[in-house]
């Protein structure tokens, strides 16, 4: 057999050994090798280090402990809730009032975060929320 034959029989023997060797190291899911003991670390800290210690010698991996509670909505989101409505000022004429509710400028049956407007008076708006009617006065 010449060189070159040699070469085409090794290269591909080559490539399967070397793919069953590195490819657990390529692709991480080899076996790892056991991590050296910490306790050099802990004797080098010196000094009240019991608990330290405990937890370097110990290979268990304790569960982050949260106060996490839902609070009810996203702060994510640009939607202002009804409650947040704020009536900012009436603009009276007694054929065609009009109110200012969160910068909005709207009329009788016009629909707010709130509700419906169904009267507008010079100092006071009368809103539907569905519930009922509600009086929502200037300075409030």
């Amino acid at each position: 057999m010449d060189k070159q034959q040699k070469l085409k029989i090794a290269l591909p023997i080559l490539a399967v050994v070397m793919a069953f060797v590195w490819g657990p190291v390529i692709t991480g899911s080899g076996s790892k090798p056991k991590s050296a003991s910490h306790t050099g670390t802990v004797e080098a800290l010196q000094g009240g280090g019991a608990e330290l210690m405990a937890l370097a010698r110990s290979n268990e991996r304790k569960k982050a402990r949260t106060s996490y509670t839902d609070w009810g909505r996203n702060p994510f989101t640009l939607a202002e809730s009804p409650k947040a409505s704020v009536l900012e000022g009436i603009l009276w004429d007694v054929k065609d009032p009009k109110v200012i509710i969160n910068g909005e400028i709207l009329g009788i049956g016009d629909k707010t975060g709130v509700g419906e407007i169904v009267d507008i008076q010079s100092n006071s708006v009368t809103i539907n929320d569905g519930s009922g009617e509600k009086v929502f006065s200037l300075g409030q």
